[in-house]
Parts: C-alpha cells; structure tokens; sequence
C-alpha cells in the first residue's frame, strides 16, 4: 500500500471515529436523544470505521486495500445523502420520517 493509501484510510478511521464519538458523546454525557435520522446518519460512518481498519490492515495488499478506501468513500456519500435529507427535514422543506422529533415543530 502506498503512503497515501495508508493515510486516506487513517484519515478516514479518524474523521468518522470522531464523528462518532461526538454523536454518542452528545448522546450520553450532553442527555441530548437522537431521533431516527440522527441514528441513521451513524451507520455510515460505522460502516466507513470497519472498512478503514480492514484497509489498514491489508496495507500489504495494494487492490484489496484500494478497495475498501474505495468503499468507504461510497459509503460516506450515503451518509452525506442521509444529512441531507436531514437538514431538508430539520428546515421543513419536506416531512420526514415517523420517528423523527420535528414533526411538530
């Protein structure tokens, strides 16, 4: 794995890490509840932690972990559509789900 590979999926491991962390830290220290997208919003960036690992992991094996970066950066554009429709919701410009808490608002 080149260098640069190495430090996209680092790069990645700790921007959604971080992300994360900051959810769960808004979650559980700040008492602040997520609604459904809040906590579909997560699952991409998961998803990116998993593969950014895997990719650290195959550094040896240059396709493989090309792959995973590829992968996860897919799986960040999920996550940047599911914000998306978030933020749509959150400034009422369509309804959103059953679940999400600024259906009154």
């Amino acid at each position: 794995m080149r260098q640069t590979d190495r430090s996209a999926a680092i790069m990645l491991f700790l921007g959604s890490g971080s992300l994360l962390a900051g959810a769960y830290g808004f979650q559980y220290f700040g008492e602040l509840q997520p609604c459904v997208l809040c906590l579909y919003q997560r699952a991409p960036h998961a998803v990116v932690l998993g593969l950014a690992l895997i990719a650290m992991l195959l550094a040896p094996k240059r396709a493989p972990s090309a792959w995973a970066v590829g992968l996860a950066g897919l799986a960040l554009l999920v996550g940047a559509g599911f914000a998306g429709f978030h933020v749509g919701v959150e400034q009422h410009w369509w309804e959103g789900t059953v679940g999400c808490g600024s259906l009154g608002a």
